[in-house]
């Protein structure tokens, strides 16, 4: 999984995989999907498959938005940006908010005669893309992402206390060149990510004593991507 470039899989845990539940999709402009084998332009991990997450780009006047939702169980969702593109420098910036009561993750069955509990969510954060573009050959742009969110579960059958706090990062600045009139591009990148995960359990009448574990997990990647387009149909 990639987010504008940054190899976003998670560092925190053993298998390193996304977790899309955390990812709002007010600042997305697309999703591209690639199916089976890219390891040579992406590495390993990419064995089966690509899933590019690409933000958008600001153009323009200055502009901005702002949306309120709101629905079932409590559930609110806010988001507002401000963009634009003059001259050499074009820019987007916005912020996004979630927030679910929820209902409880134990179902009934299993519940027994414990008291009913909602497992809430809540997620919010921001998203910044600024770029510098010298020249009509040569561009510099920062990508940068912050989430945190909070997320009740039940460890037991019905435990009001046991909840997971996630604190993320994604940075990033590349640089692009485009030479020879478009037919060679290359791109070369620096990218930090960091994803902090603490779940938590304080003592209860089901949890006889409390726990705290910590994942923190770390990413520095310098890439560079080299393209060259032989002739019309062939790279």
């Amino acid at each position: 999984v990639l987010i504008d470039g940054m190899n976003a899989s998670d560092p925190s845990t053993p298998n390193g995989s996304f977790n899309f539940a955390h990812l709002l999709a007010a600042s997305i402009d697309r999703v591209e999907v690639v199916r089976g084998p890219l390891s040579s332009l992406y590495g390993s991990d990419a064995i089966g498959g690509v899933i590019n997450v690409i933000t958008k780009k600001g153009s323009g006047p200055t502009s901005g938005a702002a949306s309120i939702q709101g629905g079932t169980f409590r559930t609110d969702a806010e988001a507002a940006n401000i963009q634009g593109g003059q001259g050499m420098v074009n820019y987007n910036f916005s912020v996004d908010r979630f927030y679910t009561q929820s209902i409880s993750v134990t179902p009934t069955w299993l519940r027994g005669n414990r008291p009913y509990e909602k497992d809430g969510y809540t997620n919010y954060g921001y998203n910044a893309r600024v770029g510098i573009d010298p020249s009509e050959n040569f561009g510099l742009t920062l990508f940068s992402r912050y989430i945190n969110s909070y997320t009740a579960y039940d460890s037991v059958a019905e435990d009001p206390n046991s909840r997971e706090k996630t604190n993320q990062w994604y940075n990033r600045l590349q640089g692009d060149l485009v030479s020879l009139g478009g037919r060679w591009t290359n791109t070369v990148g620096a990218s930090y990510v960091r994803i902090d995960r603490t779940d938590l359990d304080d003592r209860s009448a089901y949890v006889a004593s409390p726990s705290r574990n910590n994942n923190l997990g770390e990413r520095v990647r310098f890439d560079w991507t080299s393209k060259f387009q032989v002739m019309q149909n062939l790279n």
